[in-house]
């Protein structure tokens, strides 16, 4: 979890970069309220859910933390990002998502 928490702030910077909205879901077996002990300034409990989806689920969204998804246009357009990845790699995947 601490090396998800730690991606936290570049993947929220590739998502506004890239003028997409930035959905932080928590692993559902977490403590939740732990979440915010961790004191990281730029995760905000308004904007963090827990995951509850059985979509997500099927697309193996809790194999690993993180686990990345670009929603464009109503749907999943992206395979299923396991793990953590750098800023050039989650552009390239961005751009590529867009010209789908």
């Amino acid at each position: 979890m601490k090396y998800s928490v730690e991606q936290y702030d570049l993947f929220e910077k590739i998502a506004k970069k890239n003028n997409l909205y930035f959905l932080p879901l928590v692993d559902p077996s977490f403590n939740f309220e732990d979440l915010f002990s961790l004191k990281i300034k730029s995760i905000k409990p308004s904007e963090s859910f827990q995951l509850d989806s059985i979509e997500l689920f099927y697309r193996d969204a809790t194999v690993h933390y993180p686990t990345t998804f670009i929603y464009l246009n109503g749907h999943i357009v992206n395979k299923t990002l396991v793990g953590a990845y750098s800023e050039k790699v989650l552009q390239k995947e961005i751009l590529w998502a867009k010209k789908q």
